[in-house]
């Protein structure tokens, strides 16, 4: 039985740098078959959103396919240092334990590398706190490191950039093969790094 996997977009816009990285990875995991959904802010009542109203239909949506999915995939661009307003109101509706024994890659995209750990300082305690237990460690990009379409669309050149996230789509597969906890392998792998 294939894994299913839900990509969280935290952009208002479809045509952002953050989906595209996100797409970029999702075209990985769909072509090693697995099932991936994706959920934008045209598929939530803002209103019932913004509520919180739990017996809206978009929301009792929005809980069921998390629970459901073995897989989470968050992206977001990075607006004042911290994620998007829409992606944490996406989170916020979301039971206490909505992300248990799951795994969870963020992809995030910013205007400069002052805000890699933006995410990591923003979003994971958030995701830590629904019980997640396997953390890919994030893909940040600078806006530089997208290029922009002409017709308004993003995509990515950068062959390094393109290897970290088949390298992070990768690291999901191999967290679903494993079925071990990856939570302090990431956060050992993050401080050697600093």
């Amino acid at each position: 039985m294939s894994k299913k996997i839900v990509l969280l977009l935290g952009s208002p816009n479809s045509k952002s740098r953050s989906t595209a990285l996100a797409h970029e990875v999702v075209q990985h995991l769909t072509s090693a078959h697995y099932s991936v959904e994706q959920i934008s802010i045209d598929d939530i009542s803002e209103k019932a959103l913004l509520r919180a109203d739990f017996k809206d239909k978009s929301i009792q949506d929005l809980t069921r396919k998390i629970v459901e999915a073995d897989g989470i995939i968050t992206a977001t661009p990075v607006y004042k240092a911290s994620i998007s307003a829409f992606l944490k109101s996406l989170i916020d509706v979301l039971p206490e334990n909505a992300l248990k024994g799951k795994t969870v890659l963020s992809v995030a995209s910013g205007g400069s590398a002052a805000h890699l750990l933006a995410v990591d300082n923003a979003l994971h305690p958030i995701i830590s706190s629904l019980k997640a237990e396997r953390f890919i460690p994030t893909v940040y990009a600078t806006d530089s490191e997208i290029q922009k379409r002409e017709d308004g669309s993003y995509h990515i050149e950068s062959v390094e950039l393109k290897t970290r996230l088949k390298q992070a789509a990768t690291a999901i597969e191999q967290s679903f093969s494993s079925g071990l906890s990856a939570a302090s392998e990431t956060y050992h792998f993050r401080l050697a790094l600093l």
